[in-house]
């Protein structure tokens, strides 16, 4: 089954794509958490996730859950709905990819509150 298509990142209304501005989109900071990632042409492997979203800013990429088969380029992201996977980076380039998921609880600032 294919996954339903990804969707372009708009300029206009975010500026460019990139880790800053994709952190700015899931705030509170302490109920999300984002994490970079750079992946060498090749790279292939297994894991396991929570539902979160994909944002790729450079090269292209592909994961496997079960049936769903999700294929992201460059300057696109997609909700992933988590669980086990394959990822595998597909062409000649590196992928770079930013992952964002919200945190099932709240996380205590720095200052001692509940956020």
């Amino acid at each position: 089954m294919a996954a339903s298509s990804d969707r372009a990142w708009n300029v206009i209304h975010l500026g460019e794509m990139s880790e800053a501005a994709i952190r700015k989109l899931h705030q509170p900071s302490e109920w999300h958490r984002v994490r970079r990632s750079v992946f060498p042409s090749g790279a292939h492997f297994p894991g396991a996730m929570k539902p979160g979203t994909c944002y790729v800013l450079r090269g292209k990429c592909q994961y496997i859950f079960g049936s769903l088969t999700v294929v992201l380029s460059a300057r696109t992201w997609v909700v992933l709905p988590g669980g086990d996977y394959t990822f595998s980076v597909l062409g000649d380039e590196e992928v770079e990819t930013v992952l964002a998921w919200r945190l099932p609880f709240a996380v205590r600032s720095p200052r001692g509150s509940a956020t």
